[in-house]
C-alpha cells in the first residue's frame, strides 16, 4: 500500500526533524550521512508515515528507501541545508530532489 500522497508535503514541511549535530565535522562529499542523523531521520519519518496511515513494516521499508536516495543525491551539507529550509518554512533549491526520493520510495512501497 502506497503511502498517502501527501507525504511529499509532509517530509518537506519540515515534519521530519533532524539533529545536525556534528555537520561541520564531516566532509561535504560523505556520501553515508552519519549514524546519528540516519537514525534520527529514519525514527521522525517513521513515526511520521504511522500517524499518516502507514503500517510500520511499510513506514520502515519507505523511510529508508528516502534515506538512501537522499544519500546517493545530496551532499550532508546539501541535506542540512534542505532541512533547516523546510523547517523554517522556507523552500530551498533541493526541494525537486527532495520531491524526487519521496516519489521514488512511494513508487517503490
Amino acid at each position: 500500500m502506497p503511502l498517502l500522497r501527501s507525504r511529499r508535503h509532509l517530509l518537506t514541511a519540515g515534519l521530519v526533524s533532524l539533529s545536525l549535530a556534528g555537520v561541520a565535522a564531516v566532509p561535504a562529499s560523505a556520501s553515508d550521512y552519519p549514524s546519528q542523523i540516519e537514525h534520527n531521520f529514519l525514527s521522525s519519518c517513521q513515526k511520521s508515515a504511522v500517524k499518516a496511515g502507514s503500517a510500520k513494516t511499510h513506514a520502515k521499508r519507505y523511510c529508508s528507501a528516502v534515506l538512501s536516495c537522499l544519500e546517493d543525491k545530496l551532499t550532508l551539507k546539501q541535506f542540512a541545508a534542505a532541512d533547516t529550509a523546510a523547517r523554517k518554512g522556507r523552500k530551498s533549491k533541493y526541494d525537486k530532489v527532495v520531491a524526487g526520493c519521496v516519489k521514488k520510495a512511494n513508487a517503490a512501497s
